[in-house]
């Protein structure tokens, strides 16, 4: 009975290939994967899998292909024992038909002449094939190639012969886009052999000391590059990479102990294994990094340096699967635990912007780790503090893939999931924020991290400097009307940036002309700022325009010109042509009885622009230049409307004259000024240069005929400016 049937599928075979042959042309294309030397006991085997491609979805029938090899590390006419074709689960040709019954393919022949053998198949019962034999797009597994060495020391040499071809290399599509006819013919095949080759194997040995770079410390003395793979065992000197130091390799296996410090970067481009330790370390301003660009097998932990006493930092698990319980009970994580409340409340928590103002931050206690059912969530940023300055660790998986992250409504603390740097703008536009420009406010089109000298958080722009985000680095953001996720793209991530900041890296001068306001008490200072910009508008302009994020014991921030009702702005963007001429609303938090402190930095001014703090309490103007003003409030104050920061080219400052005191003549001589005609009344007067900067200043009572003392001023031209409740006059003196 076995013989009629093997009979009866070698006839289908048969009428496929001569009574039903119609020739199609399409692309079928070869190629290799995965191979690798493999150890049987004293044997020594060549295995790699074939690959089916195709540029058209169809099913797949009868096919053949040829491999040439070198005889010299197999033998020749090799078959047999000495030769495997195996067909994997998951491979096209590992489907059943009949429910599973049977084989939807047999294997026909294999050919073997001194250096070349072949492979074919045919269908095993003419007209069925499974409907999940599709071969669509690529690749698809068709069947996994073993070889046995006769002598290791031989390179394999394997690859597609293409010499037969298009005899022998053929495929057969039962149903060719499900139209087509039994027995079509597929012409044009391709053959990629590359994925053949064995990427060498470099083994470290640590001969001499635990630096990665130093080749005395790996077997042959071959320091190995990107193209190598790599394998770690268990000896008694393990490896170390460095800061500054970069290693890159192919496929990276560690069965013994490795170290990152911070500021090292390991880079693998393959498969990453780890079977036994992997530590990573970081502090408040460095970070090891960890690039897995395919599959990544094991645990490695990370060091989450420079916490605070008693402070709370923001952070994301840098890795999957971490026990909120087991990292509570970690001696060396040290996690603050409040014991006068019951059940005690653990200084771990997370940010839930539904929760009344003041209790948004939601703290684990002790009854959320009675169990172990508790780890952290990918993606989330949680608030986390020590007893004592140190460092956190977690232990987990690594995130190769990209990662969604829930959002709900206004704010959310998220942070980077990865063990690698994030671009959060810049970067060729692919970053962070780009990729979710609809997913945020557009009010706020950025992140917001933590800064210790300002006491608040700050944005890290869209439109901004190039930043980036480090490993387990935690922040807000504030979601979009309607939106529900954001994303982080793993094809964005980055080892160390060649230069930067704090755990935030910031790396681009980029040349802005603007303002910084700085506000200074009880020994804290904060900013905002105001640039100025050919794009920028009177409204809102998303990415250049910044909202606040409030909740700071001390904050300063602006309003918009067009919106002075609207949300707070930590960054404002201004119209340039508007730059001599603007008056920008300022918003103050402050505890009563404070000294405010204001200063200013600028950036590309023109030379001729004044910065002016405008009190509309006290009715002053002060003109902010290199000095700080001094402004003491007695209540407490958390808004806008009194201050404001104006800005009015010098040339307009000296040029209004209200004619109510053309009267008053004004002259001088060398150390004395003379003010008659204004007889009544307080006055300030200003004595300003020719390219107007101040010189003096008085404040004085008209008495007719005022002289007042002048401080030693070289000579020459002088513009003087007096303001009194009659009006003002500006007269031009010549010293001598």
């Amino acid at each position: 009975m076995e013989k009629i049937t093997e009979k009866i599928k070698l006839l289908a075979l048969v009428i496929i290939l001569t009574s039903s042959l119609v020739f199609q042309s399409q692309t079928i294309s070869y190629s290799f994967a995965n191979a690798q030397n493999t150890v049987e006991g004293s044997n020594t085997f060549y295995e790699v899998d074939v690959l089916l491609s195709t540029d058209t979805n169809f099913k797949l029938g009868a096919g053949q292909f040829y491999i040439d090899y070198n005889t010299a590390a197999f033998g020749e006419a090799i078959e047999g024992g000495n030769l495997t074709f195996s067909r994997p689960a998951g491979s096209v040709l590992a489907e059943k038909i009949f429910g599973g019954a049977l084989d939807a393919y047999n294997i026909v022949n294999t050919n073997s002449t001194a250096s070349k053998v072949s492979f074919s198949w045919s269908t095993a019962v003419a007209g069925q094939v499974s409907e999940n034999v599709t071969v669509a797009g690529s690749p698809n597994l068709i069947c996994h190639l073993k070889i046995l060495y006769v002598d290791t020391n031989e390179a394999p040499n394997i690859s597609f012969d293409t010499t037969t071809t298009p005899d022998f290399v053929t495929s057969f599509g039962l149903t060719f886009i499900d139209t087509t006819p039994i027995g079509t013919q597929l012409l044009n095949d391709n053959y990629d052999s590359s994925g053949s080759v064995i990427t060498p194997l470099i083994t470290w040995e640590g001969g001499s000391n635990s630096s990665i770079t130093d080749a005395s410390n790996w077997a042959g003395g071959n320091l190995p590059s990107i193209t190598d793979n790599v394998t770690i065992p268990n000896v008694a000197i393990s490896p170390r990479i460095d800061a500054g130091v970069t290693f890159q390799a192919n496929d990276f296996t560690v069965n013994g102990l490795l170290n990152i410090r911070e500021g090292g970067n390991l880079l693998v481009d393959g498969n990453f294994t780890n079977t036994r330790q992997v530590r990573m370390t970081s502090t408040a301003t460095e970070s090891a990094t960890l690039l897995v660009k395919g599959t990544a097998t094991g645990t490695i932990t990370y060091e989450r340096g420079g916490l605070i006493a008693n402070e709370f930092s923001i952070v994301t698990a840098p890795v999957n699967g971490q026990s909120i319980k087991a990292f509570v009970e970690n001696p060396t994580n040290d996690i603050r635990v409040n014991t006068s409340v019951t059940p005690n409340r653990l200084a771990i928590a997370f940010y839930d912007e539904s929760q009344p103002v003041g209790s948004k931050w939601v703290y684990y206690t002790t009854d959320d780790i009675a169990t172990d059912a508790l780890t952290f969530e990918q993606g989330r940023a949680y608030a986390i503090s020590r007893n004592t300055n140190g460092s956190v660790t977690f232990t987990g998986t690594l995130e190769t893939e990209n990662v969604t992250k829930n959002l709900d409504v206004e704010w959310n603390a998220i942070g980077n999931p990865y063990t690698t740097f994030l671009p959060v703008n810049e970067n060729g536009n692919a970053n962070f924020v780009s990729d979710n420009t609809s997913k945020l406010n557009p009010a706020n089109l950025g992140v917001y991290v933590w800064d210790n000298t300002q006491g608040k958080y700050i944005v890290l722009p869209l439109s901004g400097p190039e930043s980036f985000v480090a490993p387990g680095q935690g922040f807000f953001v504030r979601a979009a009307v309607g939106a529900t996720e954001v994303s982080f793209d793993e094809t964005q991530r980055m080892t160390q940036p060649a230069s930067g900041g704090t755990f935030n890296k910031n790396t681009n001068n980029e040349t802005e002309t603007g303002i910084t306001l700085i506000t200074k008490a009880k020994g804290k200072s904060v900013k905002t700022v105001v640039n100025y910009s050919n794009k920028a508008t009177e409204g809102l302009d998303p990415g250049y325009d910044l909202g606040n994020f409030a909740g700071a014991e001390l904050d300063v921030y602006t309003k918009l010109l067009s919106d002075i009702n609207g949300e707070d702005f930590t960054i404002q963007a201004v119209p340039l042509q508007n730059i001599n001429s603007t008056s920008v609303p300022l918003g103050l938090v402050a505890e009563k009885d404070t000294e405010l402190i204001f200063s200013i930095e600028t950036k590309n001014l023109p030379f001729d622009t004044k910065v002016y703090l405008e009190d509309k309490v006290l009715n002053t103007i002060t003109e902010l230049d290199e000095s700080e003003h001094i402004v003491n409030i007695t209540n407490k104050i958390n808004g806008s409307g009194r201050f404001f920061l104006n800005t009015q080219s010098a040339k307009e400052v000296l040029s209004i004259e209200n004619n109510s005191l053309l009267a008053v003549k004004i002259y001088a001589s060398k150390e004395t000024l003379f003010i008659k005609g204004l007889e009544k009344g307080v006055f300030n007067l200003k004595l300003f240069n020719v390219i107007g900067k101040e010189v003096f200043a008085a404040k004085e009572i008209g008495n007719g005929a005022n002289k007042i003392a002048l401080p030693n001023l070289q000579t020459g031209i002088y513009i003087v400016k007096i303001n009194s409740s009659l009006g003002s006059k500006i007269s031009k003196i010549i010293i001598e």
